[in-house]
């Protein structure tokens, strides 16, 4: 347990160290229109699927809160709209974020280097997203498993404080989109 914990030490050295200073403010380096197609991967194939994706990010009149509108247009299934809320908490960390999908599902999300992180479950998968802001854009990626795990493997050592056991959870689908600022 004691080499889980200095590697655990030691990435969040690396990751602190790496990191420098942000290349853009939230909300004011965020806001505006973007528009970009996603792209739907399954491990086990190619590209499987194209949608075009338009977002919007705006602040709101109550302060610490912005309307975050992503609107999916299919072909193949239509128009969806997905119309959020991303609140600050003056309550929590200066890192720690919330996305209302306003019927009730709230999602905290960590903002670190211009990226808003959030990890969560739904319908027996889990699903990891990613939203950063780049030159020109924002990078957004949708990371989905299976809930059911494909394998567990323990590590070696002589001594069993130090055996942790390792269960996987592969990637079942992969959402990808790179958003060009348009407004």
């Amino acid at each position: 347990m004691k080499k889980v914990f200095i590697v655990i030490v030691m990435w969040i050295s690396i990751i602190s160290s790496s990191s420098g200073q942000s290349n853009f403010v939230f909300p004011d380096d965020w806001t505006g229109k973007y528009e970009g197609d996603m792209y739907l991967h399954y491990p086990t194939a190619n590209r499987i699927d194209t949608v075009h994706v338009d977002f919007e990010l705006e602040a709101l009149e109550t302060s610490n809160k912005w309307s975050s509108i992503m609107t999916y247009n299919s072909a193949k299934y239509g128009e969806r709209i997905k119309n959020y809320i991303i609140i600050k908490p003056d309550s929590l960390d200066h890192m720690v974020y919330q996305l209302d999908e306003q019927d009730g599902i709230i999602i905290d999300q960590n903002f670190i280097d211009d990226t808003f992180y959030s990890s969560f479950t739904v319908a027996g998968m889990y699903i990891t997203s990613r939203m950063r802001r780049i030159e020109g854009g924002i990078e957004y990626e949708v990371i989905t498993s299976k809930e059911e795990k494909t394998r567990s493997t323990k590590n070696r050592s002589e001594n069993p404080e130090e055996v942790f056991v390792v269960d996987s959870y592969p990637p079942y689908t992969i959402q990808r989109v790179l958003f060009s600022k348009v407004h």
